[in-house]
């Protein structure tokens, strides 16, 4: 069954329509129905409610209709998709061998620029997977006006308005 049917019969179910009703509506089978509603009481149970439908591909496609792009290009660009999300999945695996490789050699450490070199490592595994480089600058014009109280200063006590 396709995403979009799959997708329309979840989102009958959690309105709490009958399997039966959503069966005739969708012109889908009954048991198939009910076959989604099971599904989707595990997914919930084992919190995998993400696995049930392919998300990004169902709302690439979905994005790609209100465009009115050309299937074939929705269909390269759900393939890089996966093609992107094996490859994670490749370097994930890849960076646990290495944690664990560090984690072996750290036994044998001799010389302290050996440890700093392992944990310069981790902290680019780290950097790369999880933190983003990027600086936050919040800066806010609290420059006052002709007599010189600040905008924000009304705001700045617990005493009421009036």
């Amino acid at each position: 069954m396709e995403d979009k049917l799959k997708y329309k019969a979840i989102n009958l179910l959690e309105q709490g329509q009958s399997p039966k009703d959503i069966a005739e509506l969708l012109n889908i089978s009954y048991s198939s129905v009910l076959s989604i509603k099971r599904d989707l009481k595990e997914a919930k149970e084992n919190g995998t409610i993400a696995k049930l439908i392919d998300a990004d591909k169902f709302l690439i496609e979905q994005v790609g209709e209100e465009l009115g792009l050309d299937k074939e290009v929705v269909a390269t660009v759900t393939k890089g998709i996966s093609g992107l999300e094996v490859l994670s999945e490749e370097l994930q695996k890849t960076a646990m061998q290495i944690n664990t490789r560090i984690r072996s050699l750290l036994l044998s450490v001799e010389h302290p620029s050996e440890l700093q070199a392992y944990a310069d490592i981790l902290c680019n595994i780290q950097t790369s997977f999880i933190n983003k480089n990027m600086t936050q600058v919040n800066i806010q014009n609290n420059i006052g006006s002709n007599d010189g109280a600040p905008k924000y200063s009304r705001f700045l006590s617990d005493k009421p308005g009036a």
